[in-house]
């Protein structure tokens, strides 16, 4: 019983794994592109060409990154153009697929895992984000290890010594996909989750537990953000999320409050930066920051229920 579904689980992971490595039938490299993939892909050049992590451009190596975390360029510095590593995350994509089918079937039937198995592998934004170098499949795969491994750590009586190598393994998992998408900065309190409803027979166990698993990926984005501070002198895991506030929330505040044409209204912030003519808005640096938080604060206190509308509508 046991290899008859663990080979009905490969043979779904299989036709996952094709439907992920269909899009590399088309020719050339200019569909595995979108509007982030250029900056991904100068940042492992620059890893590659020794610029440490900060971007190859134009054979030159840019200022320290902080608006990128390093996972995902390291994953693509591995591999030698963007169809290989396109391939790499179909590959990835198909063994999550794999491995949550199998935690379920092991603990509530073949049924169960192949309707789990079968629900991701056709998945379509997983299949669309997995055929561009974009870094979801990388952190999904992560995530989906990390929360399954502290599962198996918990739901299941190991040897003490056993348990605490899942766990940290678990941890590990989650550490790195801190490093992969800066949103994993709320991977600490997720990792929680799992230990909501405690036994009390083991409660000093899973408290143990709960600290390794938190620990190690809040350590993990701590020790990153310290990183950022010594080389651009940010306190910041990634200042992504201050270029979104401003360019994307505040922007859908602005627009749900005076109306206008959504991408006059983000230029219009961008001139409120004074940027050099050759200057990106990316380009955040520690005084930039301070005024885009400034400038985006002042926007939301005066336009609160429009700013909880935006997060409502963006959410859903």
């Amino acid at each position: 019983m046991r290899h008859r579904r663990v080979r009905v689980l490969i043979a779904i992971a299989a036709a996952a794994l094709l439907l992920r490595l269909a899009p590399l039938l088309q020719p050339g490299a200019a569909w595995t592109r979108n509007n982030d993939s250029p900056r991904y892909l100068e940042l492992a050049s620059g890893l590659s060409a020794g610029c440490g992590f900060a971007r190859l451009d134009g054979g030159v190596c840019a200022p320290p990154e902080v608006l990128r975390t390093p996972g995902y360029p390291l994953f693509l510095a591995v591999f030698s153009n963007p169809r290989a590593a396109v391939a790499a995350q179909a590959v990835l994509g198909a063994a999550t697929c794999f491995i949550v089918g199998y935690f379920a079937a092991t603990r509530w039937g073949l049924a169960a895992g192949v309707a789990a198995e079968v629900f991701l592998a056709l998945d379509i934004s997983s299949i669309v984000s997995g055929a561009m170098v974009m870094s979801d499949s990388l952190f999904q795969f992560l995530l989906t290890l990390g929360i399954l491994l502290e599962m198996l750590a918990i739901d299941v009586e190991h040897p003490r010594f056993r348990q605490l190598c899942i766990v940290t393994a678990a941890g590990l998992s989650l550490g790195a996909a801190v490093l992969v998408r800066p949103i994993g900065i709320l991977l600490p309190i997720l990792a929680l989750l799992p230990f909501v409803v405690p036994s009390p027979s083991r409660l000093k166990a899973q408290l143990h537990l709960a600290l390794i698993v938190i620990c190690i990926p809040a350590a993990v984005g701590i020790g990153w953000a310290a990183h950022n501070y010594y080389r651009a002198g940010m306190w910041t895991l990634s200042t992504i999320g201050t270029y979104n506030l401003y360019f994307y929330r505040v922007a859908g505040v602005i627009w749900y409050s005076d109306g206008g044409a959504f991408k006059q209204i983000q230029k219009t912030l961008g001139r409120d930066l004074d940027l050099a003519p050759s200057q990106s808005p990316r380009e955040i640096d520690a005084q930039m920051d301070h005024r885009m938080l400034a400038k985006s604060l002042q926007v939301i206190s005066a336009h609160p229920f429009q700013f909880i509308r935006v997060g409502l509508v963006s959410m859903l």
